[in-house]
């Protein structure tokens, strides 16, 4: 399933390539909360039927997962080696599209 010929229904400019870079940011230093900000504000404009274009449907589901159970376990007050797991987990599976 590839993304939607629809133009509304397109991730945000960059949405992408930011969840990467906050991914791998926070993996390296859990203290970056400018990182952690900006994942709190672009998480929720994330829709997992409006991949950016040219991504599969099922790849940006998986991303979108990955990133809101990073916010989940920030928002949860997890351990520090979860929450470097986790932001691990995003930065692998953003990898290949950025």
């Amino acid at each position: 399933e590839v993304a939607s010929l629809d133009e509304d229904a397109v991730a945000p400019d960059g949405a992408l390539q930011a969840l990467y870079l906050h991914a791998d940011r926070l993996a390296r230093d859990l203290t970056k909360n400018a990182s952690r900000e900006a994942l709190f504000e672009l998480v929720p404009q994330l829709s997992p039927a409006a991949p950016p274009f040219g991504l599969a449907v099922g790849s940006w589901r998986t991303i979108i997962d990955r990133a809101q159970a990073l916010v989940d376990r920030f928002s949860d007050g997890a351990d520090t080696e979860e929450l470097a797991g986790a932001a691990d987990e995003l930065g692998s599976v953003c990898r290949p599209w950025v």
